[in-house]
């Protein structure tokens, strides 16, 4: 399972908030995007693919189920080079973090605990794990 944020920061760029969910692990990732996929979705879809072993995706197949044009420049991970490019879009660090929390936070964990699982809670997480993006948990 797959959340996203997504933010056009100009013609064909994007700032992608992904969060997957695996085997009760919650996994943040942050990128930029030149344009409307961003990698841990993609990365994602060939995952499952690989499920079913005679029809593994590429990810240029994956652009095409979904209309896209694959991209002529990879998508940017690096935590630098994601935050030095965002400078010009007065979009720091601390911005990140906060709207991060957010979508995590209070669109889907705080909806989950109220709509579904009532025996879980922000203070009891049961065995779920939550792995923060690179960007926030090195110094």
């Amino acid at each position: 399972m797959i959340f996203q944020y997504k933010k056009k920061l100009a013609d064909n760029t994007f700032l992608f908030i992904t969060y997957s969910y695996k085997n009760s692990k919650i996994t943040e990732n942050i990128e930029l995007s030149n344009g409307d996929l961003s990698t841990a979705f993609a990365q994602e879809r060939i995952q499952e693919s690989k499920k079913d072993k005679e029809s593994e995706l590429t990810l240029k197949e994956i652009y095409q189920f979904y209309n896209l044009d694959y991209p002529k420049q990879q998508n940017i991970s690096s935590s630098n080079k994601v935050l030095d490019y965002l400078k010009t879009y007065n979009i720091d660090k601390a911005w990140l973090e906060k709207k991060s929390h957010e979508i995590l936070y209070d669109d889907v964990l705080k909806v989950w605990f109220e709509k579904g699982s009532q025996r879980y809670s922000f203070k009891n997480l049961g065995d779920l794990k939550i792995e923060r993006a690179e960007m926030f948990t090195s110094e």
